[in-house]
Order: structure tokens, then sequence, then C-alpha cells
């Protein structure tokens, strides 16, 4: 009830994960289609009941009229595995190929971010930390080094890149966990 109160919200839902599981209605019903598995399905499923949930947080910081004090980031761990559809993209979870490492990212914070703004800059969740400290007016400390950039300028129209060094990526190699097709080569 304390709108002056400043709060941190850090949801981390497990849906697209396995197990498969049928959402709720109208979630179930809304997602079927002719030639999909029952994988697909209950992916899709699950997909649309995340974003129904997603967008009941989003109104909800509307109906408490702090919506616009207040920055939303919605991205994923990685690209996706199993049913989901990464387009043109090469590769899935668990490889370096674009379509493993490449996913979309949301910001929402009104009055500071314009609506429907794209960019197509290299970011990365490391840049998580500086980007919510400087919206939020802390200073991280300067006797540590982090590796992440802030992206406030970029997200709030205020530069069209970031200054970044050398991005490296480690990952160990997981040969059968890459969606239903062979992991593409090289490894």
């Amino acid at each position: 009830d304390n709108n002056d109160q400043p709060f941190f919200l850090n949801l981390w839902w497990l849906t697209p994960h396995k197990p498969y599981e049928p959402a709720p209605e109208p979630h179930w019903s809304a997602t079927a289609a002719e030639g999909i598995s029952d994988d697909q399905h209950r992916f899709r499923s699950m997909m649309a009941r995340m974003d129904y949930n997603f967008g009941k947080v989003l109104d909800t910081l509307d109906r408490l009229g702090i919506a616009d004090n207040t920055i939303v980031i919605f991205v994923s761990d990685n690209g996706g595995a199993w049913e989901a559809n990464n387009g043109k993209l090469k590769g899935g979870k668990t490889d370096l190929h674009e379509g493993g490492i490449r996913v979309a990212g949301l910001a929402r914070w009104p009055g500071h971010i314009q609506p429907g703004s794209a960019s197509d800059v290299l970011t990365h969740s490391n840049d998580l930390l500086p980007t919510l400290c400087s919206a939020a007016g802390v200073t991280l400390p300067n006797d540590d080094t982090f590796d992440g950039a802030n992206l406030l300028p970029l997200l709030t129209g205020q530069a069209d890149s970031i200054r970044r060094g050398t991005v490296f990526w480690q990952i160990n190699l997981y040969r059968g966990m890459q969606r239903h097709d062979p992991k593409p080569k090289p490894y």
C-alpha cells in the first residue's frame, strides 16, 4: 500500500521447461492447432499462460499507479529448445550458435522508454546490474569491476550503442540435448 517504498521483484518462471503440462483454460484450447504434437501443444499453452501472468504483473503496476516509477525487464536465459521455434537462427539451447544465445528482451518504463522502440545492439544479462542500479540512482562501488554495461542510455533513446569489449561464451558440450535435430556443427 505504500507506493513510495522501493522494491525489487525477480520472477523466474519455469515455463517452458519440461515437463510440458497443459495450461488451464482458456490457454489450452486457444493454442490447439492441426499438425502439432502433444508436446508442442503443451509448450504453446504454457507460453500463453506465462504471457497472461506477465500481463497481470504489468496490469497490477498500472492499477497501483507505480508503473511510471517501475522498470520492468523480461528476458530469457538462452535460445529455444525442444518445441521452440527459433525461426531462421541456427541452433538452440545448449549451443553457441545464434539460436542458442540470441534472445528477445523486453523493457517497459513509461515516460522513460519509448513504446515500440527497438534495438539490435548486443546486450547481455551481465548488463542488468549496472542498468538497474543506474535507473535507481545507485552508484556501483569503485573498488570492484563489473562485466556489464549500463544500458539505460540505450533504453531511453539517449544513445544508439554502448561501449563493450570482446564478449566470450563457454559451454560444456551437450551433443544430445538440443531440439529434435542433431546439433549443428561446429559444436
